[in-house]
């Protein structure tokens, strides 16, 4: 089975198959009877389990009947709830892994990306849909959504440094930015420097205060006095 990654398979919503892969594991128990204890007892938070790496000089160990049908129940639930989402995230191919989206990626900035292409964030749009006390849809524009989408694209109070973004990410759709590494990384950190959400403000000084201590380099004493 793939990794676990929070786009996919986050914790909140570990499937009993999960849990019947575990266990079922090296046991050669009766599969059905184990589905049926992991359907009664519900979901568990669970370990990472370890990735199926052979050693160095040793064949790729097979992956077991439980494996795969654990993973075909994790693709067919996913593709189903897919349908009717409109966040990248759900439009990502599941043969397309994203975690090489956040590869070499800052923290902070990897959040901002998963927040991007999962679309639950802070945003006007999103508060309002789960019924956030005292917050309106619109956008500080006058939009009446503010949405991931609105902002990347479209929201009027960015459009001076949305050239930046198209330089880095291209003019691209929206799921084509968000959906390759150098364009999503590059979004992302765009997004940050625009200072919409406060979370990411402390990380955007430290940024800025970085990129004022790098001075130029200086010829040597040497050099100045021949010069």
């Amino acid at each position: 089975m793939k990794a676990l990654n929070l786009e996919r398979y986050p914790l909140r919503l570990l499937l009993p198959e999960e849990k019947v892969r575990r266990r079922g594991k090296g046991r050669g128990g009766d599969r059905a009877h184990l589905v049926e204890r992991a359907e009664r007892e519900g979901p568990r938070r669970v370990r990472r389990p370890r990735a199926n790496r052979a050693p160095p000089g040793r064949p790729q160990k097979e992956k077991s009947t439980i494996d795969e049908w654990a993973e075909l129940e994790w693709q067919k639930r996913w593709l189903l709830k897919a349908r009717k989402r409109k966040a990248t995230t759900w439009k990502t191919p599941w043969t397309q892994s994203p975690l090489k989206l956040y590869s070499d990626t800052p923290k902070h900035q990897a959040s901002a990306l998963f927040l991007l292409r999962t679309e639950v964030l802070g945003l006007n749009g999103w508060l309002a849909s789960i019924n956030v006390p005292g917050i309106d849809p619109n956008c500080g524009c006058g939009w009446p959504t503010q949405t991931v989408h609105h902002v990347l694209m479209f929201c009027p109070l960015h459009t001076a440094r949305r050239a930046e973004l198209v330089s880095r990410a291209g003019p691209e759709e929206m799921e084509r930015m968000l959906s390759t590494p150098e364009r999503a990384q590059a979004t992302a950190r765009w997004f940050v420097q625009q200072g919409i959400l406060q979370q990411f403000n402390l990380a955007k000084e430290i940024e800025e205060e970085e990129a004022e201590d790098q001075t130029p380099f200086q010829p040597l004493e040497a050099e100045q006095d021949f010069l």
